[in-house]
């Protein structure tokens, strides 16, 4: 601890990996097709398990139609390599999402979240 506080040592910053912002990019043509369809053989053994790809669909509608429109350029926050998160502002309030990615080779997808937060009025 006393290194850190003198600054003899550094905090390594995270960088959004080449696997991390494609399927970031994956996640908002996810978010566009209203579908799971663009990650196609691209996702980890457990992602179907966790939710069908009708209940994607039934989600992704319930969803958008809380959030409004949104606005999805903005770029990925790294926790690491393998996990990011994401914040798009939107009509009602913002998406937080996560994405994160399974150490499988080729890597593949292992769970994606949009949660939609609304907007406190005052």
């Amino acid at each position: 601890m006393l290194m850190l506080q003198q600054g003899l040592l550094k905090r390594s910053v995270p960088v959004v990996s080449p696997e991390l912002a494609a399927f970031y990019d994956a996640a908002g043509d996810v978010w566009a097709d209203g579908t799971v369809a663009p990650l196609s053989g691209k996702v980890a053994m457990n992602f179907p398990m966790d939710r069908s790809d009708a209940n994607w669909v039934k989600v992704l509608r319930q969803t958008k139609a809380q959030s409004g429109r949104c606005e999805t350029s903005a770029p990925i926050r790294p926790d690491h390599a393998m996990m990011g998160t994401f914040t798009w502002k939107c009509e009602n309030g913002t998406i937080e999402g996560t994405v994160i990615l399974a150490p499988t080779r080729p890597i593949t997808l292992q769970a994606l979240r949009y949660n939609f937060v609304p907007v406190t009025k005052p």
